[in-house]
């Protein structure tokens, strides 16, 4: 299995963008060599619609018509703070090995932080159960702890 190729990037933004703008463009470069690109595609209001975006999903969604032609194999969607901080290469190379439709990562919040996170309930194999987007009560997570930690829960950043 080829290592994971991180060398078609979009970057989808919406606003206070220049930080990250000024990241991408400073930190992904290719050399002439190879089939890379980094594009940034900045909400806009088309023909088909003239609304904002309305979060991650509805960012991908209506830019599918940017991405779809570079034929990807894998599509890695990630939160700005993500895209500083993290490498992506060992969960791309699991995700391939395990042939899921989809992984996803996420890290511990606490039961007084959940709700500002979307919440994922995970099954001893670690797939994904049930999800709760910013849960208003503990009540309406309760149980969903993982083990050994009695009050982390699997977080999605906003």
């Amino acid at each position: 299995m080829p290592p994971p190729d991180l060398s078609k990037i979009f970057v989808i933004t919406q606003f206070n963008s220049a930080s990250l703008n000024r990241h991408v463009s400073m930190t992904y470069t290719f050399d002439a060599f190879r089939d890379g690109f980094v594009t940034v595609l900045a909400a806009e209001q088309t023909l088909d619609t003239n609304d904002w975006l309305q979060g991650t999903a509805d960012a991908v969604r209506k830019n599918l018509r940017h991405i779809r032609p570079s034929n990807p194999s894998d599509v890695l969607i990630l939160s700005g703070d993500h895209i500083y901080w993290m490498d992506y290469r060992g969960m791309i190379a699991l995700h391939r090995r395990s042939r899921a439709d989809i992984t996803i990562a996420t890290y511990p919040v606490t039961l007084a932080d959940a709700n500002r996170y979307g919440i994922l309930q995970v099954n001893d194999e670690g797939r994904i159960v049930e999800f709760k987007e910013k849960p208003e009560s503990p009540a309406d997570i309760r149980g969903w702890e993982l083990s050994g930690r009695s009050l982390s829960l699997c977080g999605l950043q906003p």
